[in-house]
């Protein structure tokens, strides 16, 4: 395998696909749809909230609301999520519109498009010269295998359909880069694909000036390049421009739809430590999320010398992506403009990553390959780098095994394994309390907002703001607020019922049950239990605020 891991001369080749490329590409998009169907859990959304609020936007442009959160009291346009994929899912909410019945078909459309991301990836890194044919094909095969990433595809979330748009976006450019010249049409076209990743989840912005440096460097003209971009990225932006300065009305509307406002909330002395943590984070989930069973059987064991074996992987698999520079253009300079907000922004790296998952696991391989491959050979065969990965994909494939046990268990879909398992049953408890008991214009706030609104259709919101500089960053804050930023949103926004259960993978789901607790011993008589479930975790108050403290509850002071 030497001479297959020998970087190319040229900037730009093109190598010629062949039928058995596409069988594997087909075989390797097969065997990610089995497994994912495996991990899907049917009829069960908003475990994630963002897949909840994809939903909802879906069922509002199905039937002609427009593009907002309906979910929300007072129902404001959506600013913060771009309409690409609410707007596939809304095609099938027009087909099939009998809820929770429709989400079969929204989940297999997501696990359809990571699948073909998956195929599609190892068609695009051996087309253009990437990696060789074994490589691509062994980081394909481990990629579908990878337990989280097949979580991410099988809910509704943006993550499987825009690294299809990216990678749609990457050939296009890669085309038009080894053409001698261009028509205006495909130079337009180019634009087009080029801002339609931006559509879909904004990190796609990326791509953008990305491709126009590359272009630039290829001595290609971008006038029409330009114009296609700003006919479909421009009505976006304009739209998304009115949820700025959102974020300082307080916690209902901001956290739904001002993301620069949220972003710069933390102030300029904080983002020097979200680098520095994103970047030893990031580095190390590079390599361990493609390694995912291997990596949780080495943090049990082990915990640092994991990291520490990991992060040292992922800084080899990131100088590689930075060396292949000298020989390539597109997918390192796009994956470079890829990472520069993953270290910036202040959230955990782990979920941007998923989208570049398959081009990324092929550096790790290859480096994998180069460092087992000359300790052992037979007959040119290279033992130690295919048992390396028959034991990386056994491992994979026996975490997800237990992930669908536990799914199976307690119809719960996890991205992880929980100390105290909770059951979907439980949930489904709640809601059919909330739709026997509640009136149509109630107002509910939980944790778990969007859901509550899909399976009761009462509007609801999250009456916390997550800091993620405590969160995530070890900042000294109040994770969620404090309990006098509880006592306010719940005064101004008046909801009926305060819905407190279980948000599991959550980092907010111990601080805001402890507010809660908090809210009762410092309020007596503000909350009354109606409903509780034989999983005390689950409760919902019914609240009183008009019975107690009407005056200190004023002193307190407007919303921030």
């Amino acid at each position: 395998m030497n001479s297959e891991l020998a970087q190319p001369s040229k900037r730009f080749i093109s190598i010629r696909l062949h039928r058995r490329d596409a069988m594997v590409a087909t075989a390797l998009a097969t065997i990610f749809v089995i497994a994912g169907a495996c991990r899907l859990v049917v009829g069960v959304c908003g475990v994630y909230h963002d897949d909840a609020i994809y939903v909802s936007t879906a069922k509002a442009l199905a039937q002609g609301d427009g593009y907002r959160l309906i979910s929300l009291p007072g129902a404001p346009i959506q600013t913060k999520y771009p309409v690409v994929y609410p707007a596939l899912l809304s095609l099938v909410w027009r087909i099939w519109p009998r809820f929770p019945d429709n989400l079969l078909a929204m989940q297999g459309l997501s696990l359809l498009a990571g699948a073909a991301a998956v195929g599609v990836a190892y068609l695009y890194l051996v087309r253009f010269g990437y990696f060789s044919r074994r490589v691509a094909a062994a980081s394909g095969l481990l990629c579908a295998t990878v337990p989280f990433m097949l979580y991410i595809s099988t809910q509704t979330l943006s993550e499987a359909p825009f690294a299809l748009l990216v990678l749609l976006a990457m050939w296009t450019l890669e085309c038009q880069v080894r053409r001698r010249s261009s028509s205006r049409l495909s130079a337009l076209v180019l634009g087009v694909v080029l801002g339609l990743p931006f559509l879909c989840r904004s990190i796609g912005v990326t791509l953008i000036p990305a491709g126009l440096v590359i272009l630039y460097r290829a001595r290609h003209r971008t006038r029409w390049v330009m114009c296609g971009l700003a006919g479909v990225t421009l009505p976006w932006v304009l739209w998304s421009l009115a949820g700025w300065g959102v974020w300082r009305q307080g916690p209902v509307n901001g956290y739904y739809a001002d993301y620069a406002g949220w972003w710069t909330s933390s102030g300029l002395p904080f983002l020097k430590q979200v680098i520095l943590s994103n970047l030893v984070v990031a580095l190390s989930a590079s390599a361990s999320l493609g390694l995912e069973g291997l990596s949780t059987w080495l943090g049990q064991l082990a915990s640092p010398l994991s990291f520490v074996l990991f992060a040292t992987f992922g800084l080899l698999l990131w100088i590689s992506v930075f060396r292949q520079l000298r020989t390539h253009l597109v997918l390192p300079c796009f994956l470079i403009a890829y990472s520069v907000p993953i270290l910036l922004c202040p959230w955990p790296p782990h979920r941007f990553l998923v989208p570049v998952l398959p081009l990324l696991l092929a550096y790790l391989v290859r480096i994998i390959s180069a460092l087992l491959g000359p300790l052992l050979r037979i007959r040119r065969i290279e033992l130690l780098p295919l048992a390396g990965l028959g034991v990386a994909i056994a491992a994979n494939v026996l975490l997800q095994h237990r992930h669908c046990e536990l799914s199976r268990r307690t119809g719960y879909p996890y991205t992880g394994i929980p100390a105290e398992p909770v059951a979907w049953r439980s949930y489904e408890d709640v809601f059919a309390w909330l739709r026997t008991h509640a009136q149509p214009d109630d107002v509910v706030a939980s944790g778990f907002d969007s859901m509550i609104y899909l399976y009761t259709d009462l509007r609801a919101f999250r009456p916390f703001r997550p800091c993620a500089a405590s969160l995530f960053y070890g900042v000294r804050l109040p994770p969620v607020g404090t309990c006098e930023d509880l006592v306010r949103t719940l005064r101004v926004h008046q909801p009926r019922y305060l819905v407190q259960l279980p948000l599991p993978g959550f980092s907010e789901d111990e601080p805001f049950a402890e507010l809660v607790n908090e809210l009762h011993r410092e309020y007596p008589g503000w909350l009354t239990t109606a409903y509780q479930s034989d999983d005390r975790r689950f409760v919902i108050f019914e609240l009183n605020p008009e019975k107690q403290l009407i005056t200190d509850v004023l002193s307190i002071g407007p919303v921030q």
